[in-house]
């Protein structure tokens, strides 16, 4: 076969080849441009569903902002028809923790949809930051990086109230004794031992003024009835216009005692959390 035969073979497939490249090269030209095309529409796709997802965000914390306001009011009226309202409504401890909600509704939100597996943890976690603190909070030692004992247990008692308050107002029925009832160490439902809030009581007991003892009085005696309370912790299940008495009762404790006193109830309680109610009827059997 002659040499010419061969140059000719390989002119063709040459041909051939840089036919085949250039339907390659419009082959990755178009592929190219439907990549461009669909993340062009997969970028609209997301961006209308990110705008819808941000419209129902804002639209929720919206909600809550209203809610937590009228729940506000309703709180307010309940307080000064109890009587408990010795001073300005905006200057009680627990009103300013809610009011700090209230400013930063996202943050209520948040919280809110928080699981109560992990709220619990949480609460847990607070309580034994509060027993290491505690002991220290008179002390004159030199303060750590984070702070002296006083401040940081302030700064945690703080949060933790204002949860507690936020989520025992605006959770709905089902979910307000979600925390009563349960040991926080193995996070499973546990009745309370017999005679266990009176040993707390007496511990608070020992640390209250008169005024202290009166303030809480005035709002226990208008709450409600030792049989009732007994139908309550059968039932778990509490009428609305009760459960906001009961959380006067829990906000009355907050604005009545002093941060020292609130610690050392939360960490006399562990490894429950403090049954406000429990410790009044406990109060009130030993005359307050």
């Amino acid at each position: 076969m002659s040499g010419n035969h061969y140059s000719k073979q390989v002119m063709h497939l040459e041909a051939a080849l840089q036919k085949r490249m250039a339907q390659l090269g419009l082959l990755e030209a178009e592929n190219a441009r439907l990549k461009q095309k669909e993340w062009a529409l997969q970028s609209c796709i997301l961006g209308i569903e990110g705008s819808v997802a941000a419209t129902k965000a804002v639209l929720e914390v919206e909600n809550v902002l209203v809610a937590l306001e009228r729940k506000e009011q309703q709180v307010q009226d309940a307080l000064s028809q109890m009587g408990c309202c010795s001073s300005s409504y905006s200057e009680l401890y627990g009103v300013r923790l809610l009011r700090r909600a209230t400013t930063n509704p996202a943050v209520a939100t948040a919280l809110l949809n928080t699981p109560l597996l992990e709220r619990r943890q949480y609460v847990k976690a607070a309580m034994q930051k509060l027993g290491l603190l505690l002991p220290k909070y008179d002390s004159a030692a030199p303060s750590t990086s984070l702070g002296c004992a006083k401040e940081r247990l302030h700064a945690v008692l703080d949060d933790l109230a204002m949860r507690i308050l936020l989520t025992t107002l605006m959770d709905p029925p089902a979910m307000r004794c979600s925390n009563m009832l349960v040991n926080l160490e193995t996070m499973e439902t546990e009745t309370y031992p017999e005679d266990y809030w009176t040993t707390v009581a007496e511990r608070v007991h020992a640390t209250l003024t008169d005024d202290q003892k009166a303030a809480l009085k005035t709002c226990w005696s208008r709450v409600a009835s030792k049989e009732q309370r007994k139908i309550e912790r059968q039932l778990l299940s509490i009428a609305e216009k009760i459960k906001l008495q009961h959380f006067c009762q829990i906000l009355q404790f907050h604005n009545t005692l002093s941060n020292k006193q609130m610690a050392e109830l939360y960490v006399s309680s562990w490894p429950f959390l403090p049954d406000s109610l429990a410790v009044c009827e406990a109060l009130d059997e030993l005359g307050w």
